[in-house]
C-alpha cells in the first residue's frame, strides 16, 4: 500500500486472522499520519469488494471510501507498480546482504511479515519524498525527525531489557544479545528476536519473544 502525499508505503500479510490483519492496517495508518474519523481515507485498488470487506469492520476511527483504479488511470497504476517493485527489491537486496554474511531464512508466512515490514520501515525513514530532501515518514509526520538507531534485519544487537521483564526475573542480565528486526510502531525503540535462557524460566530457543531495543 502507499500513501501517495508522502511516497510511505506499507504491507498487510493476509491471512486468516482478519482481525490482526486489520490491526496492522490501522498501524500503517497511524505511521501515514492518518489517523482521523472526521475525514475519508480514498483506498484506490484494483479489488474493490474485498478491500471494502476487509475494511468494513474492526477500524474504528477511520473512514474509508474504497474506489476501483479504472485500467486508463495510468499514474495511479504506475505509482502501484512502484510501490510493489520497491518491496520485492529491498525484500531481495536484505536476503542478499544477508547471505553475504553466510546467513538465510526460509520464507514462511511468519518470516515475510516480519521481512516486509522491515522493508517497508526502511524505505519510509531512508528514502527520499517525491525528490525533497525529507523522508517519507517525515512528510507525514510534518516535522523533521531525530536520527533512529536501526539495524540491518536479523543483525546481532545488544537489547536492553524492559523494565517489566525485569522486575519479573530481577537476576537476569540487563542487557541480552538479541536479532534486529524493525522499528516499534510510532516509537523510536526497536523490536527484536531474543533467545529464551533457563534463567527466565524458560528453554525453546529464538522462539518469537518480542522485546524493546534501546
Amino acid at each position: 500500500m502507499l500513501f501517495d502525499f508522502s511516497g510511505s508505503i506499507g504491507c498487510v500479510v493476509m491471512d486468516g486472522n482478519l482481525e490482526s490483519c486489520r490491526r496492522v492496517l490501522v498501524h500503517w495508518l497511524m505511521e501515514f499520519g492518518l489517523a482521523s474519523s472526521s475525514t475519508s481515507i480514498v483506498l484506490t485498488t484494483d479489488s474493490e469488494d474485498a478491500v471494502s470487506s476487509f475494511v468494513a469492520t474492526g477500524t474504528p476511527g477511520f473512514n474509508f471510501l474504497v474506489q476501483r483504479v479504472g485500467p486508463q488511470v495510468h499514474e495511479a497504476v504506475g505509482h502501484i507498480e512502484r510501490c510493489v517493485r520497491s518491496i520485492r527489491e529491498g525484500m531481495t537486496v536484505t536476503r542478499e546482504e544477508l547471505r553475504e554474511n553466510g546467513l538465510d531464512f526460509q520464507i514462511s508466512h511468519e518470516s515475510l511479515k516480519d521481512l516486509c515490514r522491515y522493508v517497508c520501515h526502511m524505505h519510509n525513514q531512508f528514502a527520499t519524498a517525491h525528490g525533497s530532501s525529507k523522508s517519507p515518514k517525515e512528510v507525514a509526520v510534518g516535522r523533521n525527525l531525530n536520527a533512529t538507531h536501526v539495524s540491518a534485519f536479523l543483525s546481532q544487537v545488544l537489547v536492553e531489557i524492559p523494565e517489566a521483564v525485569s522486575q519479573r526475573y530481577p537476576h537476569a542480565s540487563r542487557f541480552i544479545d538479541g536479532f534486529y528486526l524493525f522499528p516499534s510502531w510510532m516509537s523510536q525503540s526497536s523490536e527484536v528476536i531474543v533467545e529464551r535462557s533457563s534463567t527466565m524460566g524458560h528453554c525453546n530457543l529464538f522462539d518469537s519473544l518480542r522485546s524493546q531495543s534501546k
